[in-house]
């Protein structure tokens, strides 16, 4: 069986996972992790616009420049671009795939726009999805309660404990994944997030009110602002795309640097003042 995961994160956690769990431990392990959600997704998926879009989001040189970082993550898109071949001869061998699927609007959006090639090769397909190992994990838990937003926030047993809620995903789902892709691609926002479950094109602004919320009136280090946010609204959205729109904030000169620094993420920044 070959397991697919649209985050680096969710894969490492999977492959720890192996070593507790029999019905892991042979299975083929893909990470597919091309921010669907974000950017021209009428641009192939593995092409020069989403490389460049993977690179520009994932370094920013938020904790000062490092050259050996910076050229492992230009051939990113290409290691996924490998992948996802890696995937289509499994398919084509008959292999039977299982998701692990999140309602964070990269796994969600990753998952319909791959339910087209599942569907194409009458692939046999079943799902893990955390709303409902988080569902399980409530209904046993006698104390305290962890929920998790993103498979990444596992630990390596979760996955195990998570194995027996797998589900078949018919191929109807599929199609119907697939048609909505479509649709999505055919509006083609900047930006897609998920809304009481469905996939939703938005502008590229929609979680900048967050920015200038936390912000507020006073001073504050780039990285406790990024880190507020990330804490109280777990959202599926990661640091690098809340750096980004703080940078357009300040090149829109919404936001003023007070102390620079290389590292961005240590920089003071305050809202502007209003003339």
């Amino acid at each position: 069986m070959i397991e697919i995961t649209f985050s680096d994160s969710a894969c490492g956690g999977l492959k720890c996972a192996r070593a507790y769990s029999e019905e892991l431990a042979g299975n083929d392990i893909i990470c597919l992790e091309v921010m669907a959600d974000i950017g021209d997704i009428t641009e192939p998926m593995f092409g020069e616009y989403r490389y460049r879009l993977l690179y520009r989001m994932l370094y920013q040189e938020q904790w000062g420049s490092d050259p050996e970082m910076k050229s492992e993550l230009k051939q990113l898109g290409k290691h996924y671009a490998k992948e996802y071949l890696r995937l289509k001869r499994g398919l084509k061998d008959g292999e039977p795939v299982r998701v692990w699927l999140s309602e964070s609007p990269y796994s969600m959006c990753g998952f319909f726009w791959l339910s087209g090639l599942l569907a194409r090769c009458n692939a046999e397909v079943c799902a893990v999805e955390l709303r409902r190992f988080n569902e399980q994990t409530a209904a046993k838990s006698a104390g305290a309660l962890t929920v998790r937003c993103d498979w990444n926030e596992c630990e390596p047993r979760e996955f195990v404990k998570a194995l027996p809620l797998t589900r078949r995903v018919p191929h109807t789902e599929l199609l119907s994944n697939s048609m909505e892709w479509q649709r999505l691609t055919s509006e083609n926002a900047p930006l897609r997030t998920v809304i009481a479950g469905h996939i939703v094109s938005v502008p590229v602004s929609f979680y900048d009110f967050l920015i200038r919320r936390y912000l507020g009136s006073r001073p504050m280090r780039e990285a406790v602002l990024i880190g507020k946010i990330l804490g109280e609204n777990q959202l599926g959205v990661g640091d690098w795309w809340y750096a980004q729109r703080i940078e357009h904030l300040i090149r829109r000169k919404s936001i003023v640097i007070l102390e620079d620094s290389e590292r961005k993420y240590e920089r003071i920044i305050a809202r502007a003042k209003r003339r």
